[in-house]
Formats: C-alpha cells, sequence, structure tokens
C-alpha cells in the first residue's frame, strides 16, 4: 500500500505517460503474483484508470 501511494505522488508530480506506465509496471513486478485475486485485480485497475483520468 506505501508503494502504491508513492506511485501515486509520482504520477501526480511528473505527469509524463510513459514515465507513468513505467512506474505501473514496476509496482506490477515488486508484487509479481502470478494470479491477482479479483479485489486485488478491481484495485489495479481503479488504480490504472485513476492515472489515465489523472492525464488527460
Amino acid at each position: 500500500m506505501e508503494d502504491r501511494q508513492k506511485i501515486e505522488k509520482a504520477v501526480v508530480i511528473s505527469g509524463d505517460s510513459i514515465k507513468t506506465l513505467l512506474l505501473i509496471c514496476r509496482y506490477l513486478r515488486l508484487h509479481h503474483n502470478p494470479t491477482f485475486t479479483p479485489k486485488e485485480s478491481e484495485e489495479i485497475s481503479v488504480f490504472v484508470k485513476k492515472v489515465l483520468e489523472s492525464e488527460l
């Protein structure tokens, strides 16, 4: 959860699409679990959607 908050702050500060995608990939790699639970998948979806909306 702490990592995600750091990434969200970085995303807000950077506003850079490529950097954002790399941060998301890094976050997913840090928590590399081949199968996400439905709750985790939902959290990731919400997070990615939030990031994409902040980019517009």
